[in-house]
């Protein structure tokens, strides 16, 4: 009985590992510190990461809302919890039907606005050398997937859908990461 307990139990715990999936954190992925000197993700690795997180959370969704004028896929990832996942076309059906109210009695908006979620929409580097935010974007989701927050993640993403598009200007972002790489260290670095 002993020996099929230990390889019962041993199996499992061989087995954990594949089925813990920890979530790499902007640090490790990047090799440096998010906000180090002298350091910047460009506007692909902002992405690569993202999709990475994407592939090991249920937490988090990216999706492609468009190109650029220079043809870089535009991204925006969905971040809540893993139920709300489940129903994100639920939730944006009721949200279409309350945008516009008009057609609809006060009960039945009541009762939608009780049952929607609140959505929260974050633009990240508008203007090409806004850089700071888009870097801050990759920590803010990894930390809210993970629940290394200061607050409870898992309660606010119960009832919070959060749409986070890293950079919405990512021709931009990608130039002035480009041409700070190629002057950090010089006398144009501060440009």
């Amino acid at each position: 009985m002993r020996k099929k307990i230990f390889s019962f139990t041993s199996l499992l715990l061989l087995l954990l590992p594949f089925t813990l999936i920890a979530q790499t954190s902007p640090d490790e992925f990047l090799g440096h510190r998010v906000g180090a000197d002298r350091k910047l993700a460009d506007y692909n690795q902002i992405q690569a990461y993202f999709k990475k997180l994407d592939k090991e959370s249920g937490k988090i969704k990216v999706l492609t809302i468009g190109k650029t004028t220079l043809g870089k896929p535009m991204i925006m990832a969905v971040i809540t919890s893993e139920d709300n996942m489940a129903k994100l076309d639920t939730y944006r059906g009721i949200s279409k039907k309350l945008r516009d109210a008009r057609g609809l009695a006060p009960d039945e908006a009541r009762k939608l606005a009780e049952e929607g979620k609140v959505i929260v929409f974050i633009t990240c580097s508008l203007h090409s050398d806004e850089i700071g935010s888009s870097q801050a974007a990759m920590e803010f989701a990894y930390n809210l997937v993970t629940g290394k927050t200061p607050f409870d993640a898992d309660k606010v993403l119960e009832d919070v859908i959060i749409l986070i598009a890293p950079t919405i200007n990512p021709d931009g972002h990608q130039m002035v990461t480009d041409w700070y790489r190629k002057y950090v260290g010089t006398k144009y670095e501060g440009g």
